[in-house]
């Protein structure tokens, strides 16, 4: 192969917040999740509009792409993927019928071995192949693709590769890359060294003993949404009171041990544990339910990444997995486990799955073809994804004929004009440049406040957000302030909102509105001039006005739907909130006279 041909690889994460990544000679060019185009949250699927979008934004077809990298090797969650299921009740039934197997199993635990037998014996054989089949031949139509160019990663690789390469581009043989979620290929968690040009598994967990189920199936019970609102319970769990925590503690305890081999092991096998904890938990109260499994889980995170390190004498951990959202357990870890320097993946839930397949199917690409010397470059920012001009939005303003219900103000300097706008407590949303991949809001999708006053906590609630009383907001910081507002940790990456910290009494008085109102915790996005700098100067200008270096940051977006993607969506949420004052690229649109 000609050595300086343009390598493309298309990641793609099928499953929980389907997403698509574009890489380019080991540099990630664009990475897009299906749910911010079809405006489904955390939509399953095959991501056909976010790789449309990939594809025409870097002006390549199909036929460019080298290799097309999928996340999962078990094709178990392509149930959720309709277009490749010829009967469609199949989706709705087999909910139900787990339901059935699991209360069966939990009532007479004898038929879980058969259980068990049946799902590695009868279902893999019977439904894994031809469910391969039928996403390959999808995804050969719909990309007009050779099959050949189709592969399948392991789902906890991708991970692994995920985390370690967004932030090294060499490999180091002293770095420990640890994972862990709900559920993988056929394991939960895994604890990976690097050799040689690869990485080798040192442990893995089976997802019949899954610590992130644990967290998941305590949202469930707590009437919560499984794989999304694992947050809530998380920003609820600092309200409750010691008695009530440790009551609940004393309950779940000893249901994972983590043995010497980096191995989980539960008490309660998978299909058993949600009925368990329903037994376990029952006239618990909520606020201790919250606080105890925050509790349990910080514990096991913080032994299972000590573990790693005691045994493989890493100074350096790379985190990734839905678990290590848990930026609380993530702060632990960093003050704890005895390691020089942890990075934890930005978003590191399973849309981070579609860098990580992109990542190890370039390495692997460039090896096949002789391509020595190739390396990936790591993420320099997260804005990966759609952008706008402002003719587009001249266009959307004239088309949609907001003069004629709207101020709409077009500035020759709109940082400075927000930032004039948050001095005086006025919120605004802010659309800028291109949008960033994740889950976190990082300015340029972002709902901005100024973050002294308390009150404007109450109007993002109740206006806007309407989110649950006891959620915090987070907040940007600029990095030149560091010290003057949070505590200092070990090595990390603090530009993408992964690490709680405990803040300063400045801060308890200069952002209250960013912080945890009971235990003064801050998630914060530290900011400098080189990962965002028209946001760095719209909250330097901030700073000038009001002597403060740090602003409110929340999402963009009404509750329950993603974060807003185009003008189109800001408008949505202008309309149907409280929200008053949108800007979207250089122009400003109020609903009321802002120079009155």
């Amino acid at each position: 192969m000609n050595q300086t041909q343009d390598i493309y690889i298309l990641g793609i994460n099928e499953s929980h917040n389907a997403t698509a990544c574009l890489l380019k000679n080991g540099h990630i060019v664009g990475c897009l999740s299906e749910e911010r185009l079809c405006r489904k949250k955390n939509v399953y699927g095959f991501p056909s509009l976010s790789i449309q979008y990939l594809l025409k934004e870097n002006n390549i077809t199909p036929a460019d792409i080298a290799r097309v990298i999928l996340s999962f090797e078990n094709p178990i969650l392509l149930f959720h993927n309709i277009e490749y299921i010829s009967d469609k009740r199949i989706p709705h039934i087999l909910p139900f019928l787990k339901n059935i197997i699991d209360a069966v199993a939990y009532h007479v635990p004898a038929t879980y071995k058969l259980y068990t037998y049946a799902y590695d014996n009868v279902y893999k054989r019977l439904f894994w192949d031809g469910l391969r089949r039928k996403q390959d031949l999808f995804i050969e139509k719909e990309l007009a693709i050779a099959p050949q160019k189709i592969a399948r990663v392991n789902h906890h690789m991708c991970h692994a590769y995920a985390v370690y390469y967004s932030y090294c581009d060499r490999q180091d043989q002293h770095d420990l890359i640890v994972t862990l979620d709900g559920i993988g290929d056929d394991s939960c968690g895994a604890v990976m060294q690097v050799s040689g040009a690869h990485l080798k598994t040192l442990a893995q967990t089976s997802n019949t003993n899954s610590p992130g189920m644990l967290y998941a199936f305590v949202t469930d019970y707590m009437g919560m949404k499984i794989g999304e609102h694992e947050y809530k319970v998380m920003g609820l769990s600092p309200y409750s009171s010691h008695y009530e925590v440790e009551k609940v503690y004393k309950r779940i305890r000893d249901i994972f041990t983590l043995g010497d081999d980096l191995v989980f092991r539960s008490k309660v096998p998978d299909v058993l544990l949600g009925r368990y904890l329903r037994n376990k938990l029952y006239k618990c109260r909520f606020d201790g339910i919250a606080g105890a499994v925050q509790k349990y889980i910080e514990e096991l995170l913080c032994q299972y990444v000590a573990k790693a390190v005691q045994k493989t004498g890493a100074r350096r951990i790379f985190c990734g997995g839905g678990v290590f959202m848990n930026v609380k357990a993530n702060k632990l870890i960093l003050e704890q486990t005895g390691t020089d320097a942890a990075y934890f993946m930005p978003s590191a839930g399973d849309e981070s799955t579609a860098i990580g397949a992109a990542y190890q199917g370039y390495l692997d690409h460039c090896a096949h073809n002789g391509l020595d010397g190739r390396r990936i470059a790591p993420l320099k920012d997260l804005y990966l994804g759609v952008q706008y001009t402002n003719d587009d939005v001249r266009t959307f303003i004239r088309n949609n004929k907001l003069e004629d219900s709207f101020y709409i103000y077009e500035e020759k300097d709109v940082e400075k004009r927000i930032a004039e706008l948050l001095a005086r407590y006025i919120v605004v949303a802010r659309l800028r440049g291109k949008m960033e991949w994740g889950a976190r809001a990082l300015g340029n999708r972002s709902i901005l406040a100024n973050p002294s006053n308390y009150a404007v906590v109450r109007i993002l609630n109740d206006q806007i957000k309407s989110r649950d009383f006891w959620m915090p907001f987070a907040g940007t910081v600029l990095a030149e302030r560091f010290n003057d507002y949070l505590l200092p940790t070990k090595r990390t990456d603090n530009s993408n909102m992964m690490v709680a910290y405990d803040t300063t009494a400045r801060a308890q008085k200069e952002l209250i509105a960013a912080i945890h109102p009971y235990d003064y915790t801050m998630r914060a996005q530290v900011l400098t001039k080189e990962y965002n700098p028209r946001y760095h100067a719209l909250i330097s200008e901030f700073q000038r006005l009001t002597s403060i270096g740090g602003i409110v940051n929340t999402s963009f977006n009404l509750h329950g739907e993603p974060m807003v993607c185009s003008p189109d969506d800001a408008l949505h949420s202008l309309r149907e909130s409280g929200l008053e004052v949108v800007a979207i690229e250089d122009f400003v649109i109020s609903k009321k006279n802002l120079n009155a």
